[in-house]
C-alpha cells in the first residue's frame, strides 16, 4: 500500500507530503514525519522556510484558507505588516 497519497521534492532534507487524508506535513530522507501533517498544502523548504496553506475561521466565523510562512520546526513565522501611510482627509483646493 502507498504510504504517502502525495508528495512533493526533497529541499534542506525535508520533503512536503500528503498523508492519506490528505493533509499535508514534512517528511526526512528516511520517510520519518519531521512536521506532523496538519496544513491544507505544503511547498518545498528554502531558506529555512516554507509557504503552507492553512484553515482558519476569520471574526465571522467563516472558514477561510490562508497561506502562511513556516520554519523547519513547523513554528508560523510572523509576515512583516506593509507600511501603510495615513490618508489625511480634507477639503481640496
Amino acid at each position: 500500500p502507498l504510504q504517502f497519497a502525495n508528495a512533493g521534492s526533497f529541499a534542506e532534507g525535508l520533503a512536503p507530503v500528503a498523508d492519506s487524508t490528505g493533509a499535508w506535513g514534512y517528511i526526512d530522507k528516511t520517510g520519518k514525519w519531521i512536521i506532523a501533517p496538519k496544513f491544507q498544502f505544503a511547498n518545498s523548504f528554502e531558506a529555512g522556510k516554507a509557504l503552507v496553506m492553512v484553515k482558519e475561521k476569520n471574526n465571522k466565523g467563516i472558514e477561510i484558507t490562508l497561506e502562511k510562512t513556516i520554519d523547519k520546526s513547523g513554528a508560523f513565522i510572523e509576515q512583516p505588516k506593509p507600511k501603510t501611510t495615513p490618508v489625511k482627509k480634507g477639503k481640496k483646493k
